[in-house]
């Protein structure tokens, strides 16, 4: 997901003129004056921490106005903002330290959020501000690991994502890798997301147990 995401926003930058920049996340360490943010080495290990392993804050993301992106937070689901919901960035300020670029806010316009002020000059548009997580990474040549705290904009790219953000979408064209699917559950979402046959296209084989298993004792125990 993450790696077809950068190569898209990589392509959107091209063709819409822009210049590519990735958005680093604010890593440190400690608590309160004695809170210090992450430097060589130890920075560059945490940037490379997984997404998923960091509550979907990455280390490097891209980030250019009117790209398409998606909140990875319940930051308001009530008013439409919540994991998985799809937008537009509009605008983004940050600091530049040791020309490396941290996000400080974004705009972006939710399409399922509107505004309560009915003379607002843009109803769908929300400023969203870093939000923070815990993180661990391991220096290179040692097993030993490490936390830190991770302040980064709940903020992805939306042109490829997981089945979990896939869920309440409808699609008239997708690709799906069903190979992929760690269960049944999973390759139902993918396969329901699209609204015929024809837009539906399967990235690689598969296993057929990934849409013929029955789903697990634990869940039918909860049904």
């Amino acid at each position: 997901r993450d790696r077809h995401n950068n190569s898209m926003a990589e392509a959107f930058a091209a063709a819409t003129g822009q210049v590519y920049h990735v958005y680093h996340s604010y890593d440190t360490r400690g608590r309160g004056k004695r809170r210090k943010q992450l430097t060589g080495l130890a920075a560059e290990a945490a940037w490379l921490v997984p997404v998923k392993e960091a509550n979907d804050l990455g280390g490097k993301v891209p980030y250019l106005p009117g790209m398409a992106v998606f909140c990875t937070e319940n930051l308001a689901t009530e008013l439409g903002i919540s994991n998985g919901s799809p937008g537009t960035l509009v605008s983004i300020v940050y600091e530049e330290i040791d020309g490396r670029r941290y996000a400080i806010s974004a705009e972006v316009d939710f399409k399922a959020y509107k505004s309560s002020d009915r003379d607002a000059p843009y109803p769908h548009r929300v400023l969203l501000k870093p939000i923070t997580t815990t993180i661990h990474f391991s220096l290179p040549n040692s097993a030993k690991s490490y936390s830190a705290t991770r302040s980064q904009l709940p903020l992805i790219p939306a042109y490829s994502f997981t089945s979990h953000n896939a869920q309440g979408r409808s699609l008239d064209v997708c690709c799906i890798d069903l190979a992929s699917c760690p269960t049944i559950q999973s390759a139902y979402v993918m396969l329901s997301r699209v609204r015929s046959l024809k837009g539906l296209c399967i990235l690689r084989p598969f296993r057929l147990d990934r849409i013929q298993n029955h789903i697990s004792q634990e869940l039918r125990e909860e049904l």
